[in-house]
């Protein structure tokens, strides 16, 4: 949390994320109840003003891990292989949040937009530290809130901040996003970022607020 102003936090935040965090956990719990969380919370979120831009970028199973903790940050990347079947494979790099998320070497979602890993079966949200080897998951890719789309923003947290050299592309549940260049990894690597964290996922925080109030636990 960051101490401001009346007049800061109007000029700032992103508004409405308290009510779209009831809205979120609410619809997962019934999808759940329906036995399809993500098609719940997917309907939940297309119909919101600034993440309607979303959809499951991967389906599949954790094989690779690898995770150090630099200055503080859970730094890595985690590798998932498909379990439709067809040959495939999601790469996400992370600093406590996820940067980046790579198909088959192209690159399909990057920071500021929302690229969140959930449990495939109940939509559980999973954040950085609590990823495994051989978790079943689903990885969505949502659109971020346009002020964190602006110019301003993206000087501070777009790609370029954390050492990528890539343009910021907005997501496309229609592919426009995989036309972004495969990503170099002796530009990228695991290296420091020193771009500040908070950001991109804020779905997941949503995510986890929503089930704590639907649970009745305090919010």
């Amino acid at each position: 949390c960051y101490a401001m102003s009346g007049a800061q936090a109007k000029h700032a935040v992103v508004r409405g994320t308290i009510s779209l965090a009831l809205a979120i956990g609410r619809a997962i719990a019934q999808g759940r109840h329906c036995g399809d969380p993500f098609a719940a919370l997917l309907k939940c979120l297309r119909a919101t003003q600034y993440y309607s831009q979303a959809y499951v970028l991967f389906d599949g199973m954790i094989v690779d891990l690898i995770r150090e903790t630099r200055r503080g940050f859970a730094i890595g990347r985690a590798v998932i292989e498909s379990s439709a079947g067809a040959a495939g494979r999601l790469e996400v790099e992370f600093q406590n949040e996820n940067l980046l998320a790579s198909v088959n070497g192209e690159v399909r979602a990057t920071v500021p937009d929302l690229i969140s890993v959930l449990d495939r079966d109940s939509a559980e949200p999973i954040t950085t530290e609590r990823l495994r080897y051989g978790q079943r998951v689903k990885v969505l890719a949502v659109s971020a809130a346009p002020i964190m789309r602006s110019a301003a923003a993206l000087r501070l947290f777009g790609p370029a901040a954390f050492g990528y050299a890539l343009d910021f592309r907005p997501v496309d549940p229609h592919g426009a996003a995989a036309h972004l260049p495969a990503v170099q990894h002796d530009v990228v690597g695991l290296r420091d970022r020193d771009a500040g964290v908070g950001r991109e996922q804020l779905l997941v925080a949503v995510l986890r607020r929503g089930e704590r109030v639907v649970a009745g636990d305090p919010a």
